[in-house]
């Protein structure tokens, strides 16, 4: 079984110091009223347990979480269970381990590869090529080609929607002034009309002429 602790913060250049103390006083607490199961192994704040059944892993999961801490818990599948990156598998005299990828960290490869292809390469031509050089990069080391199809579409379509510029529909320009209501606000306000009438044509030659209004 894997626990997982919920809700700490690593943030801080302390924050590790300070789960291993919070966690090794709620270990006290608890061995003091179960005992210790025949493989407990902590690192921070993620824990390896042994125990004969499921009972037991729940009972040792609440006297936790009397002590204010919530944890994730995940069972072996098929003899097999991932921890912190490391893949267990128990034999007669102790444990199997191999290297543990996680999905997560397969598909942020294949983004970095996808996005450093987008970013640096000069035309789609040269794209295509760096692309396609990735794809085959990563399924000679290991992905499958569903996954790689999966996260370059996924990642072009992220790049085709942040780079794309936004059109503007608009038709028309506002221009603000501000205006104090003295005896000669009428004289400033033909002065601008005239400004504009003189010096600022249509974009769109078919209008014809430019519309304006002033506004305080």
């Amino acid at each position: 079984m894997y626990l997982q602790k919920d809700g700490v913060a690593m943030g801080s250049p302390l924050g590790v110091l300070f789960t291993n103390f919070y966690m090794g006083v709620v270990e006290e607490r608890v061995f003091s009223r179960i005992c210790r199961p025949d493989v407990y192994m902590r690192y921070i704040d993620d824990t390896f347990v042994m125990a004969p059944s499921t009972q037991d892993i729940e009972t040792f999961r609440r006297l936790f979480e009397e002590c204010s801490c919530r944890f994730t818990v995940e069972y072996s599948k098929d003899g097999q269970l991932p921890f912190l990156d490391v893949l267990i598998s128990p034999n007669t005299s102790g444990f199997n381990t191999k290297s543990e990828c996680p999905t997560r960290v397969k598909a942020s490869t294949i983004k970095a590869y996808v996005h450093r292809a987008l970013s640096h390469c000069s035309s789609w031509a040269v794209t295509h090529q760096e692309l396609h050089r990735v794809a085959q990069v990563l399924v000679n080391n290991g992905y499958s080609n569903r996954q790689v199809s999966r996260e370059i579409k996924l990642a072009m379509d992220t790049w085709y929607q942040v780079e794309q510029p936004t059109v503007n529909t608009r038709t028309t320009t506002n221009l603000y002034y501000k205006g104090f209501m003295h005896r000669d606000y009428q004289k400033d306000e033909k002065a601008i009309r005239d400004s504009i009438k003189s010096h600022v044509s249509p974009g769109d030659k078919k209008r014809g002429q430019v519309d304006y209004l002033l506004s305080n």
